[in-house]
């Protein structure tokens, strides 16, 4: 059986490393330039959960394998620890796997079913349970069709794909213009956008959840 695993995260590269480990064909493909891209992201920030929640059976049996020291399991990292100490050995044993291709700076387009148009047996049926997965990438070297997936795992999470700020999650007015200049994720608030120079900086925060009260403990801090 071979898998199609659509991202390089946290879920894609666990779910890699049990199929492998199960005996699968898997081929994971990462947009980013590495295992891990979104994390880094926002890799000044500290996780919410501590590495006792954040590691599976599987990963820590390959990182003993490699002999890689298991990270303290009461500790909170950073994503950039998170990364470095975890992920990144998960996607070297993958790399050296026979089971598993990995496929960076891949961005999927498009996910469909061998001939099979949109229409057809939309439905659960047998013609479209036997046919198999393809899919349409683009890289470096321009765009490609890989198949032959009998299954494909969606795990390109959310990050990236932010809200709105306008009522009903639509688009305040103006607020797509100005798209370039608002950041949608948790900035590295001890830059110097933040503070320092001669004029006193002003930030506002827009939203309630975690993302938001992070960064007003950061700017707090």
């Amino acid at each position: 059986m071979h898998l199609g695993i659509l991202g390089g995260g946290p879920v894609g590269v666990e779910m890699a490393v049990a199929a492998v480990r199960s005996g699968l064909t898997v081929t994971l493909m990462e947009r980013g330039p590495q295992i891990g891209s979104n994390v880094l992201s926002w890799g000044h920030v500290k996780l919410f959960s501590p590495n006792s929640l954040n590691h599976s059976t599987a990963g820590l049996a390959v990182l003993q394998e490699m002999g890689v020291p298991h990270p303290a399991p009461e500790l909170f990292p950073t994503g950039a620890e998170f990364v470095s100490g975890y992920l990144s050995h998960l996607g070297r044993y993958l790399d050296n796997s026979d089971k598993c291709k990995v496929l960076l700076g891949t961005q999927v387009l498009s996910v469909g079913r061998e001939h099979l148009m949109k229409a057809q047996f939309c439905t659960k049926s047998k013609e479209r349970e036997a046919s198999k997965f393809r899919v349409l990438v683009v890289g470096d070297g321009g765009e490609e069709v890989i198949e032959g997936f009998d299954i494909i795992i969606d795990a390109t999470g959310t990050y990236g794909n932010h809200n709105w700020l306008g009522k009903g999650g639509i688009p305040a007015k103006g607020e797509r213009g100005l798209e370039k200049h608002i950041l949608y994720n948790i900035p590295d608030v001890s830059t110097d956008k933040f503070f320092g120079g001669e004029e006193p900086k002003v930030s506002m925060v827009v939203g309630g959840g975690a993302s938001a009260v992070t960064t007003l403990a950061m700017l707090q801090g």
